[in-house]
């Protein structure tokens, strides 16, 4: 110990132990702390180790005012209770391989060095100031050398390192912890300065301070830094750098409540390296101005994380020439003034704010794309707040943003361009919300801006006007439920607001509802604004492309551009009479309610309807023409739209010229005494070639009597007949057509009869040609015609053409109840082969496939089954008391159709679980339950069907003789969805049925050595039964009759199997062959009847009374304890096939 220690330059002095100074001073020019013996000129402080032996003997000075601690070998000092160590310069650690620590601890307690501080030179170096300790330098290195470790701590309040320069990790690693109100104090600071220089530095606990007045750098020339701030810990700078050069890195975490870090100017997260800022939990960064990716080639991250969790900056630049990247995640704030994002030409910046809570909260302006590439993502619920917003500022320069998921939304106070010089695209998506008062699309010359608001929830909301295409190119996409609403909210919901589209000369703008032009057709989205305006010099367009089909747009369109309709319809509603371009109509319906002038065109593949008033205008080839109310029944190509509701007449005028072209169509329909009607001011030229066709007759109306009704009127006169009436075709109406000066007529009337060869009398049944479209036609000619659903029906019959009445007529008849009747046979089929399986494999019977079962019983001898040769015979029946077993089943099918019906394929699998006991020595019995599906299905209906089944069944055998027999009962619910494609109804039926099933055979066994033979005969019967139910879903809904069905079936066959070895494996294999003839009701047949008029019966395709039988499968005993099985059973006949397979194993243990 060193007490009261006044030194002069020369002296030397005998300490045992590790070196300590307390209440004195020490001056020296040289002090060294364990040297190793060596040469020197002048003895000075001498130390000796703990045995008083001298260790630096023969010391000499070298330097001037140097104090080492670890020179030669390790060695420590401390140095405490108000003591002053003073020198020129301090080393720890000097030399690699060696240790040196030192501890200043106490009040008023000094180290001062008026050079540098070194800790860990080439060695490993520790400095620990505690309780208020003090060391003061001017540049301080912290590992210095390559491979070099140091390590300063301060500790406490009142422990203070003061000093100018500070190096933590110059080329070696350094470490600082200032902890639990430790202080540092200095003018600049770097972290991981060199190439291998890595520095860590932690600034933790309330009160603990790290302050440079002028430069703090994390990661510089090619070193790596960390600076993590936690637990309410400070750092002040003036300027913050992390990874300041080229190759280099810095990472600052600042973390908890309280834990701040100040940059009175300037913040750069990737100077020219890599950068990395984390704000977590609370954590507080502030500065004036802040950089994310400085200069070219950089790479800055920041992610603010977390409730309470903030970085403040007056103006904020994410790739200001290099890489940005800004993260506000699960609550984060961000406050700037003025927001860059890609700000120079070669920047890059992204920032996401995700997660509730989550916010940017901006004072004025957001450049998303300044003059470089800008990325801007709110989702989640993340907000940001901003004044005005320029997406893609400058020419080159490119940006995006998007807005997406519920309670994600953008308000910005002033306004949006997207597009301002360069290229902007906003994506307002899933529920996601962007407010601002005026929103420009391409404002600028040459500039490019795309918006695409989609999404149920989605909303654009402009509070003044909306720009789509200002001077540059603009578009605007709304679909799939997404919103943009331009002006203020009225009373009655509308919007007040104006919508510009290409307003200035040179601009392109375009609207689009749906999708793009050439993409597949999206559901639509909707425009809330009161105008849309056509600018004058400008190209604009509103497409329509959309999937809706009763999609309302009420904007009043003026100016001059184009309306383009390609898909859905599409219900103009609006003012829109000062609308001077072109409407081209190119597929969909376009229906105007409002006033649209200018000219429209239709061609193929699109409608013009409405009873609105239109400007001059031409059919197409291909194109239709349908005055009148659109919420109607439109009939087009056999088969009505089940979107819409009953006709409304309406008359559509037209204040110009009509023409309607080779190969148009008009469409028109009718009701009790008056039609659909197209008014024309000027003339109507009809074209060789143009037709005329009726799309709905009044549902009220038998048309008994014949009917002229006008359905054009012109002005300046009438040119051309329609020369192809294009539903002419249908087999129960006549319609004509006439004409005089100025107006077109249709003359319709029944037909006296059919006008065709089928027979039958009445209005439908001539055209009939099947049994079953007989019974259907005459039952729908006894329709009650007073009654208005039965005269909706008829009325809709009477367009079609023979051929689409016969179809219907198909689809009308219910036969899939019918068709039900024989899956039902099916399924019990499958049932009791199952079944017959296990009796089979407990009586000993040829063929019987590995039965699966848990037995319980006495233990005895294990049982053989005799198909296997090496197994002994049977002397008496199968010992087990009592066995329970699973099987599943399963097959496929079709019933081919006969006169002129569909084919039905059928379908069915389930699961059968059952437990047997012995009764006696000879005989078995046993029940079961299960359950299955099945499914049928024809070119327009569908069934399927949830089966439970119950049964029972026994077995005996004596000697050779087998009887087997069993009963079964099935609960059947079904449910089915018939299509009536002419009529646009899809129909519902829900009913139940049951079935029971009995079944005996006999069979003789006959042993050949290794195989054998078992002729058999067999006796089924089955009764089916189906209650009595009603359809619901359209006025061609059947009230279907309880009906029921008896079939016995015979069957003769031989079942064989014989052993043989597989590489090894015994092996069985089996078959059957068998003729089954049915008696009784083999022709499934129900009755049915419509909402009035008499009941009809249908028929489906009868049973086969002759079927073959097919049964083939292999045993492969892969263990004495497992066995293998595959089978494939099937039905074939002239009229029905029926296939099974399946798989099992049987394991025994």
């Amino acid at each position: 110990m060193l007490e009261n220690l006044m030194m002069p330059t020369h002296g030397s002095r005998r300490v045992k132990g590790a070196a300590s100074l307390s209440r004195g001073m020490l001056l020296a020019s040289t002090v060294l702390l364990t040297l190793p013996p060596f040469a020197w000129a002048e003895p000075l402080f001498t130390v000796y180790d703990s045995l008083g032996n001298a260790v630096n003997t023969n010391t000499t000075a070298v330097g001037n005012g140097s104090i080492y601690v670890g020179y030669g070998s390790n060695g420590g000092l401390t140095v405490s209770d108000g003591a002053l160590l003073s020198g020129v310069e301090g080393y720890i650690g000097q030399v690699s391989g060696v240790t040196g620590e030192v501890i200043v601890t106490g009040p008023e307690t000094t180290w001062d060095t008026s050079g540098n501080l070194v800790v860990g030179n080439s060695g490993d170096g520790s400095l620990k100031i505690e309780n208020s300790g003090l060391v003061e330098s001017q540049t301080a290195y912290i590992g210095y050398n390559a491979d070099s470790l140091g390590a300063v701590t301060v500790l406490g309040q009142g422990s203070n390192w003061q000093n100018t320069t500070l190096y933590v990790g110059y080329s070696g690693t350094g470490t600082l912890n200032i902890k639990d109100g430790g202080v540092v104090k200095g003018l600049n600071a770097y972290v991981g300065n060199n190439a291998d220089g890595t520095g860590n530095v932690t600034v933790s606990g309330a009160g603990s301070t790290w302050t440079n007045s002028n430069v703090l750098n994390i990661g510089g020339v090619d070193g790596t830094g960390t600076l993590n701030i936690k637990d309410g810990g400070l750092v002040e700078n003036k300027y913050g750098y992390l990874g300041n050069n080229a190759g280099s890195a810095g990472t600052v975490t600042v973390t908890g409540t309280g834990s701040t870090w100040l940059n009175t100017l300037g913040l750069y997260t990737g100077f020219y390296g890599n950068g990395t800022l984390n704000i977590e939990d609370g954590g507080l960064v502030e500065s004036q101005e802040s950089y994310i990716g400085l200069f070219t080639g950089s790479v800055g991250t920041a992610t603010v994380l977390g409730s309470g969790s903030t970085l403040t900056s007056t103006n904020l630049y994410i790739g200001n020439d290099g890489n940005g990247t800004l993260n506000i995640e699960d609550g984060g704030l961000v406050e700037s003034t003025y927001g860059f994002i890609g700000n120079n030409i070669d920047g890059v910046g992204a920032v996401t704010v995700t997660g509730v809570g989550s916010k940017w909260q901006n004072a004025s302006n957001i450049f998303v794309g300044k003059d470089g590439n800008g990325t801007l993502n709110i989702e989640d619920g993340g907000s940001i707040e901003s004044r005005t917003t320029q997406i893609g500022s400058s020419t080159d320069a490119r940006g995006k943003v998007t807005v997406t998921g519920n309670g994600s939304k953008w308000s910005d106070s002033g306004n949006i361009f997207v597009g301002y010089a360069g290229e902007g695209t906003l994506n307002v998506e899933d529920g996601g919300v962007v407010e601002d008062v005026k929103g420009f699309i391409g404002y600028n010359g040459g500039s490019k801006g795309v918006v695409t608001v989609t999404g149920d929830r989605s909303i654009w909301a402009n509070s003044d006007k909306l720009y789509v295409g200002n001077l540059g190119d603009g578009t605007l996409m709304i679909q799939d439920g997404g919103v943009v609403s331009v002006g203020s909210l009225e009373e009655d919901g509308s919007y007040d607001g104006i919508t510009y589209i290409a307003y200035q000369p040179g601009s392109t703008g375009i609207l689009i509802i749906g999708a793009a032009a050439g993409d597949d057709a999206v559901a639509a989205g909707t425009l809330k604004t009161e105008t849309i305006k056509f600018g004058q010099g400008g190209t604009g367009t509103i497409l329509f492309n959309h999937t809706d089909t009763d999609y309302s747009f009420s904007a009043n369109i003026n100016g001059n551009g184009e309306i383009h309709q390609l898909s859905g319809v599409t219900t103009l509603s609006g003012d829109s009479s000062n609308f001077s371009g072109i409407t081209n109509v190119d597929g969909g319906t376009l229906n105007v309610t409002g006033t649209l002038k200018g000219t429209l065109n239709a061609y193929d593949g699109g409608t013009i309807a409405g009873a609105g008033t239109i400007g001059s205008t031409t059919i197409e080839d291909g194109g239709i023409l349908s005055p009148g109310g659109l919420n109607r029944i439109i009939y087009s190509r056999g088969a009505y739209s089940s979107m819409t509701v009953p006709s409304v007449i309406g008359t559509l005028t037209v204040d110009g010229d009509l023409i309607l072209r080779d190969g148009s169509t008009y469409a028109v329909d009718l009701s009790s005494t008056t039609s659909d009607l197209t008014q024309v001011s000027g003339t109507a030229t009809i074209e060789v070639g143009a037709g005329v066709k009726v799309t709905s007759l009044d549902s009220a109306n038998s048309y008994t009597t014949a009917q002229k009704y006008k359905i054009i009127s012109t002005g300046d006169g009438l040119t051309g007949t329609f020369t192809g009436l294009t539903n002419t075709a249908s087999a129960f109406l006549d319609i004509t057509t006439s004409y005089d000066d100025d107006n077109a007529y249709l003359n319709v009337a029944l037909k006296s009869s059919g006008g065709n060869s089928g027979g039958g009398s009445g209005v439908f049944e001539p055209v009939a040609n099947t049994t079953n479209q007989h019974s259907v036609a005459s039952a729908l000619d006894t329709l009650d015609q007073t009654d208005s659903a039965s005269l909706d029906l008829r009325s809709k019959l009477l367009l079609l053409s023979a051929d689409e009445a016969r179809q219907t007529y198909q689809q009308l008849s219910g036969d899939v109840y019918a068709t039900a009747q024989g899956a039902f046979v099916q399924t019990n089929r499958a049932v009791n082969t199952a079944l017959n399986s296990r009796v089979r494999a407990v009586t000993d019977g040829v063929a019987a496939p590995s039965s699966m079962a848990l037995g319980y019983a006495e233990e005895k001898e294990t049982p053989k089954n005799e198909q296997f040769s090496a197994f002994e015979p049977k002397k008496s029946f199968d010992p087990d008391r009592f066995a329970t077993w699973i099987n599943g089943f399963g097959s496929w099918g079709k019933v081919s159709g006969v006169d002129g019906e569909s084919d039905t394929d059928i379908s069915n699998g389930g699961v059968l679980v059952g437990g047997d006991v012995a009764v006696g020595n000879d005989w078995r019995v046993g029940v079961l339950g299960g359950y299955s599906r099945s499914f049928f299905d024809t070119d327009s209906s569908s069934g399927s069907s949830t089966n439970y089944h119950l049964g029972a069944y026994s077995g005996t055998k004596w000697g050779p003789v087998a009887v087997r027999s069993g009963v079964n009962y099935t609960w059947h619910n079904v449910d089915t969805t018939r299509n009536v494609n002419a009529l646009g109804q899809t129909l519902s039926g829900d009913y139940d049925a049951s079935s029971l099933n009995a079944y005996g055979e006999l069979a003789y066994r006959l042993n050949l050595g290794k195989s054998a033979l078992e002729p058999f005969a067999a006796l089924a019967h089955s009764r089916t039964k189906t209650d009595g139910f009603s359809e619901t879903g359209g006025t061609a809904a059947l009230t279907v009759d309880s009906s029921s069905m008896n079939t016995t079936f015979t069957t003769i066959g031989l079942r064989t199997s014989t052993d043989f070895d597989l590489a090894g494996v015994a092996s069985v294999a089996r078959g059957t062959i068998g003729w089954m003839h049915a008696y009784g009701d083999v022709d499934p047949v129900s009755s049915a009847r419509f909402l009035t008029g008499d009941s009809f019966a249908i028929s489906s395709t009868p049973i086969d009374r002759n079927a073959a039988l097919l049964e083939a499968g292999v045993d492969l005993t892969i263990t004495p304890a497992s066995t293998l099985s595959f089978t494939y059973n099937g039905q074939i006949g002239s009229n029905a096939y029926d296939h099974g397979a399946n798989a099992k194993l049987r394991v025994k243990f």
